[in-house]
């Protein structure tokens, strides 16, 4: 079973200081991590990069628990 968890990764932050929100899938110990477009600031995370925001968290518990969502043009790849 697939397991769903939002992430920011630290090395990845924008000319414009912000950093995108990915989900990271992992199954069967492999993880793949697919863009969103939800970006964030640093006051909308902790200090391990953690998202923090009510509505960050909101959208993305809806965005992969209530409809199918794609995520840009990235997919799994074949070996998940």
């Amino acid at each position: 079973m697939a397991t769903l968890k939002a992430v920011v990764l630290e090395h990845q932050q924008r000319e414009d200081k912000t950093w995108n929100v990915k989900i990271r899938v992992t199954h069967n110990r492999k993880t793949a991590h697919m863009k969103t477009s939800i970006y964030v600031v640093k006051q909308q995370m902790t200090k391990n990069f953690e998202i923090k925001d009510p509505y960050i968290v909101d959208e993305l518990a809806y965005g992969t628990t209530k409809k199918p969502r794609k995520f840009g043009k990235h997919s799994l790849p074949n070996n998940f």
